[in-house]
């Protein structure tokens, strides 16, 4: 039985020359009652403001509570990171196979070159994300990540016949 929970909620909304900024954050809880596969997080929503209609989109800063301090999250592993986003990203099956169509196997593309081709990923919230890297393995790419479980590249594994 879970005790002792604190949950402290801040919504914030502030207009400033036509800029939106909204920000919700869980940023109190005792740890130690939720066990540690609980993490603390809240996120910075930047809102692309130059579209007009339609479903608005953007990225998130994630900062993720390390035990004594704030930190931002860069880390797949952490479920909600920073750079992922939110609005359309259109049909990942025809994503995946537009970024199937610019690998070359071998050398592959760093993660930077897919992003500035193809910056609707930017949109993916993490289920998405997911789901494009498990439609890219049927086209035998591979995300490949850092030590820090940041993503890197995309390579392409040759398939001997």
């Amino acid at each position: 039985m879970v005790t002792n929970i604190t949950v402290k909620f801040h919504i914030t909304l502030m207009v400033a020359k036509k800029t939106v900024v909204f920000a919700a954050g869980t940023l109190s809880c005792h740890k130690e009652s939720l066990g540690n596969e609980f993490t603390n997080q809240f996120y910075v929503m930047n809102i692309n403001s130059g579209k007009q209609r339609g479903t608005p989109e953007g990225v998130l800063d994630v900062y993720s509570w390390q035990g004594n301090s704030w930190s931002l999250s860069k880390r797949k592993s952490d479920g909600v990171f920073t750079g992922v986003g939110f609005g359309d990203v259109g049909c990942l099956d025809e994503l995946a196979e537009n970024i199937a169509n610019k690998i070359t196997p071998v050398t592959g593309k760093p993660w930077t070159e897919i992003l500035e081709d193809f910056p609707k990923i930017k949109n993916c919230v993490p289920k998405d994300l997911t789901h494009l890297q498990e439609i890219l393995e049927e086209y035998n790419i591979d995300f490949v990540f850092n030590d820090n479980d940041e993503i890197i590249k995309l390579e392409k594994t040759e398939v001997q016949l």
